[in-house]
């Protein structure tokens, strides 16, 4: 048992608090993430382009 036998209240509060902040640095992942892709995309795609131009086949 515990010894305190007060409220959760600040504990849930700053938890409650905590979630906004999170689930912005979540999106701000997600979105960095698909830019990179679409990035990775375009100079894959280049080099492709460019290899073919090049390539003696």
């Amino acid at each position: 048992m515990h010894r305190y036998r007060g409220s959760t209240s600040s504990l849930d509060a700053g938890q409650q608090a905590a979630e906004a902040p999170k689930k912005t640095h979540e999106d701000l992942i997600t979105r960095i993430s698909r830019r990179q892709g679409k990035m990775d995309a375009s100079r894959e795609g280049d080099a492709a382009g460019k290899a073919a131009l090049v390539s003696p086949h």
